[in-house]
Formats: C-alpha cells, structure tokens, sequence
C-alpha cells in the first residue's frame, strides 16, 4: 500500500481490519510475476506461514480462469482458493506471501499476469471474502 498516501492506507487500513477482503495492492502484485523469483524475492517467501504450492483449491483456479474465463466462474474459484488466507495475503510486504501466491497461479498456472485485478476487483478496496 506504499504507493497511495497515508490517509488513503489509513483508509484502507480500517476497512479491511472491519471487513474480510483481499486488497488491491495484494491483487496488483500479481501483475509484475511473470518468472520465476529472483534469489530475494526467494527469502521474502521464505516468511510466508502458507505453502501455496500445495494448498487445495491451486488446480480449480487455474482450470476456471483460463482462456477467456468468466469473471463470475474465475473469480468465484479464486476467492474459494484466496479468502481463507486474505489476512496473510494482505500484508505481502511484511511476508510475501501474495507474492508467493499469484506465483503458484500465474506462472506455474500459466495464466497472464493481472487477471484478477482486471476481472475480480469489486470495489475500491479490494476482493470481498
């Protein structure tokens, strides 16, 4: 959230603390992995408590959002798959793990970089859980 100003993070801060949500900065990130991480992106994954590479739900993401997908059958797998884990996703700067995350989907998914910002967004704070 580094790049909005503070009374915005502020904002956003309280809203996503009151309601379950995965924030925009966390679905942004998503649009820069398009390779495999570089040796410190490796030790920012390293502080993220979730092994994305083996949570259920990986599989059912990739098939619904692929090709030309359906924001209601894309996005729907993608909260199902996302949304237990939205407190840890959201702090991406402190632990990496939407970084971690969007790896698994976007790369070894092989799904384009942005797909969920594009398709998922409900609002100006993010993904509704």
């Amino acid at each position: 959230m580094a790049e909005y100003p503070l009374f915005v993070r502020l904002e956003m801060q309280e809203y996503l603390a009151n309601n379950k949500k995965i924030a925009v900065g966390a679905l942004d990130c998503a649009n820069n992995i398009t390779e495999t991480p570089s040796p410190s992106r490796k030790l920012i994954q390293g502080g993220c408590p979730v092994r994305f590479d083996t949570s259920p739900g990986l599989d059912a993401v990739v098939s619904s959002c692929r090709g030309v997908p359906s924001a209601q059958r894309c996005c729907g797998a993608f909260k199902t798959y996302a949304c237990p884990y939205s407190d840890v996703i959201n702090d991406n700067s402190e632990n990496g793990c939407a970084s971690a995350m969007f790896f698994e989907i976007n790369v070894r998914g092989r799904l384009r970089p942005g797909i969920f910002s594009q398709l998922c967004v409900e609002g100006p704070f993010g993904l509704r859980c």
